[in-house]
Formats: structure tokens, sequence, C-alpha cells
């Protein structure tokens, strides 16, 4: 789900929905960018780890 392949470090919404999909659950790209919203503090569109951590606590 992170995007260390690509050296980014991050979950974008589409690594979201490709997990997504992997574990069943089919989401539009809309619907993977409106679930990392409230947790991306600084706007940047993803998350990184420490807004991923809050997330999961």
């Amino acid at each position: 789900m992170f995007e260390e392949d690509k050296g980014e470090g991050c979950i974008t919404p589409r690594g979201l929905q490709r997990m997504l999909v992997r574990l069943g659950d089919r989401k539009s790209l809309d619907e993977c960018t409106a679930m990392i919203r409230p947790f991306d503090l600084d706007g940047d569109g993803v998350l990184d780890f420490p807004e991923f951590q809050r997330m999961m606590n």
C-alpha cells in the first residue's frame, strides 16, 4: 500500500484502491480520495507514514 517501490513512502488514493481490490472491496478513485482526506494533515493528497500512524491510533 505504501508506494515505496516508487520512492514515495506514502499511501496514494490509487494505492489504497489497489489494496482494497486485493481484499475484495472495490471503491472508486474518488471514494479512496475521500477516505484519505480526513487524515491528510498537510493537504498533499496522500498519507505519509506519520499521518498513517495517526489514522491507525
